[in-house]
C-alpha cells in the first residue's frame, strides 16, 4: 500500500479515514478501508481523481447508512448513474462488480451522480449535489453535507 499511495495522498486519506472514524459505524477497519483505496488508485491507472474519489466517499456512505460488512459480502448489489470512475470507486468499495451481474451502471456525466445499494433488506439512494471539485483532496476534506444532496434510505418487503 505504501508503494501505491503517495505521501501527500496516505496523509489525505488516512486524515479522511479518521475523521469519519468518529461519526461512521462501519466494520470494515480502517486500515483495510485505505487498502481497498490504494486498490482502486492502482486499477485507475495509478490515479486518484475527483471522480474516482467521488465513487469511493458514496459507497463509504452507504456501507455506513446500511451498517454493512464489506468482508461479509453483504452488499446485494449496487446501481450507478454517474462517470465510469465514480463506478470504479463505487466497484472497489462495495465488492460488487458488473462482470458478476451485481453493480448495474449507467454512463451520463452532465448530471448529478447517483447510487443505489442494497442489502438484504434495504436500499439506500444516494444523489449527489452538482458541484465542481479542484481535485481528489477536495473530495475527501468537504463535509457530507457539501457533496450529497440527498439520502433516502428504504426497507425492503
Amino acid at each position: 500500500m505504501d508503494k501505491i499511495l503517495n505521501p501527500e495522498e496516505n496523509e489525505v486519506l488516512s486524515g479522511y479515514l479518521e475523521r469519519i472514524a468518529f461519526n461512521y459505524k462501519i466494520s470494515t477497519n480502517l486500515h483495510e478501508l485505505l487498502k481497498l483505496i490504494a486498490a482502486a488508485k492502482a486499477l485507475h491507472w495509478n490515479n486518484i481523481n475527483v471522480g474516482l474519489s467521488l465513487g469511493l466517499r458514496t459507497a463509504i456512505t452507504a456501507m455506513h447508512e446500511l451498517q454493512l460488512n464489506r468482508n461479509n459480502k453483504e452488499f446485494e448489489k449496487a446501481e450507478v448513474w454517474g462517470s465510469y470512475c465514480f463506478g470504479q470507486g463505487v466497484e472497489v468499495i462495495t465488492g460488487c462488480n458488473h462482470l458478476r451481474g451485481k453493480l448495474i451502471f449507467h454512463h451520463f456525466i452532465k448530471r448529478n451522480s447517483i447510487l443505489k445499494v442494497w442489502s438484504k433488506n434495504k436500499i439506500i439512494r444516494i444523489v449527489l449535489k452538482p458541484k465542481e471539485y479542484r481535485d481528489y483532496k477536495e473530495v475527501f476534506d468537504c463535509e457530507d453535507s457539501e457533496i450529497f444532496n440527498s439520502m433516502e434510505i428504504s426497507e425492503l418487503s
